[in-house]
C-alpha cells in the first residue's frame, strides 16, 4: 500500500497548482495551496498515530485506520478533482482548495499507520532491515509516479483532457 501511496503524492505534487490555475485560482495561491501536506502532516500524524495505538478492533490496530484512510482519501480524490463537475465557473476552486487539504488529511491518514504496521509485526532484529524494505518501496513509488508523468512531455495539458 505504501507503494501505491507514494505514487499518489508524485501526482498531487507538481499537478495540484495547475489544476488550481485550470479552476481560477492566482499564481500565489495556487502555489502557496502546496504547504498543505506538511501542515497537515504534522498535525494528523501524531493524532493518527495515538487513535492506532489505542485501536482495540479484531482486525488489528492498524488495518481499520489504514483502511479508513484508503476509503476517505479515494472520496476526497474524487470530490477534488471533480470540482468543475460539481460547481460552474469560478466557484469550483472554493470547494477545490479546501478539498486538497482535506485530501491532504486522508493521504496522512492512509499513510501514517504503515510504518507503525511494520513496527508492529517485525521482530527486534528485523526491525531496521524492515524499515530499509519500507523506505525501498517509498523510492520505487517515488520513480513510478514521476516515471508515469513523463509519458507526456506536459503532463499538465493531458490532465484536464
Amino acid at each position: 500500500p505504501q507503494l501505491g501511496v507514494q505514487v499518489l503524492w508524485c501526482f498531487i505534487g507538481p499537478n495540484s497548482a495547475p489544476y488550481m490555475l485550470h479552476l481560477g485560482m492566482g499564481h500565489a495561491l495556487a502555489t502557496l495551496n502546496n504547504v498543505a501536506g506538511p501542515i497537515t502532516g504534522f498535525f494528523t500524524g501524531p493524532i493518527v498515530g495515538a487513535t492506532s495505538d489505542s485501536c482495540t478492533s479484531k482486525y488489528g490496530r492498524r488495518r481499520p485506520v489504514i483502511l479508513a484512510g484508503l476509503a476517505s482519501t479515494w472520496v476526497a480524490g474524487m470530490l477534488f478533482s471533480s470540482a468543475e463537475h460539481f460547481f460552474e465557473g469560478s466557484t469550483a476552486v472554493y470547494f477545490a482548495a479546501p478539498m486538497y487539504w482535506i485530501m491532504d488529511v486522508t493521504i496522512n491518514i492512509l499513510q501514517t499507520p504503515h510504518r507503525a504496521l511494520v513496527a508492529d509485526l517485525a521482530s527486534e532484529e528485523q526491525q531496521v532491515p524492515m524499515q530499509v524494505v519500507f523506505v525501498f518501496f517509498m523510492a520505487v513509488g517515488n520513480f513510478l509516479g514521476f516515471s508515469i508523468m513523463q509519458i507526456y512531455d506536459v503532463p499538465v495539458e493531458h490532465m484536464l483532457e
